[in-house]
């Protein structure tokens, strides 16, 4: 595990061209955002990475900052927390041109987690051939997250045609994945959250927040069905959350 931990104005694959929604071709589902010579995009797998502790350890990280991070091209996530971690901030930071979700929320043992003033953009536009997947946030279990100024820009004024769960919301919330299960107390605060379009920005005529309970795995739907969410703004409708589908079978 580790602890005390500063990542702070580091940019990725900025220095190559980037990946261009239109070579998509409209396709959501199997398109692919290429350069504008029509090569795949250069890119890093994940900008930031929390490893899954091993089960013989009961212990978290802690204290983890990340501040002003910027992510251009990645092949999977921008962002994957998948370890249990206590008190990770991530602040005034970018994340474009993912292949997955642009931030990855998925570990029991997250609390104390803050999301402020973040930018997501394009994400789930670079897989392609694998099947683009994913939206600007995607979360399966957590303790405790508050998410404090998030703009999601989306390339697809419509879903149609995309994968379950793929720019149907900005914020989609899955009951769980594999063993890693929403906990029973967990709670979930919202506000200023913005999900535009990319290329005007105009605001999406669809809903910021949705849920899915199909997805993933076989835990106990009791965390995710007592899971407490504050609405602390009218950004996300009181309620919208667990009302609103997420795409597909959700």
């Amino acid at each position: 595990m580790v602890r005390n931990v500063v990542v702070q104005d580091v940019r990725l694959s900025d220095a190559v061209k980037r990946a261009d929604t239109a070579q998509m071709g409209g396709d959501c589902n199997l398109g692919e955002a290429l350069d504008e010579d029509g090569h795949h995009v250069r890119a890093h797998q994940v900008a930031f990475w929390a490893a899954k502790l091993p089960n013989s350890e009961a212990g978290s990280h802690a204290d983890v900052l990340i501040d002003n991070l910027v992510s251009m091209n990645s092949r999977a996530d921008g962002l994957n927390v998948h370890g249990a971690v206590r008190g990770l901030l991530l602040q005034n930071s970018h994340l474009q041109n993912s292949g997955d979700d642009c931030l990855g929320i998925w570990s029991t043992g997250i609390t104390g987690m803050r999301i402020v003033n973040v930018t997501a953009k394009d994400c789930a536009v670079t897989a392609g051939a694998q099947s683009n997947w994913g939206s600007c946030m995607g979360t399966y279990a957590f303790a405790s997250l508050a998410v404090e100024g998030l703009t999601c820009f989306d390339p697809f004024l419509e879903p149609e045609g995309c994968e379950d769960r793929t720019h149907y919301t900005a914020i989609h919330l899955n009951h769980a994945f594999a063993n890693d299960c929403m906990p029973m107390g967990a709670t979930l605060s919202l506000s200023r959250i913005e999900y535009r379009a990319s290329a005007t920005g105009a605001t999406l005529d669809r809903p910021a927040c949705g849920q899915c309970r199909y997805c993933c795995g076989s835990c106990s739907f009791d965390g995710f069905d007592n899971l407490s969410i504050a609405y602390l703004d009218d950004s996300v409708t009181e309620g919208t959350c667990m009302k609103a589908h997420a795409g597909g079978f959700c």
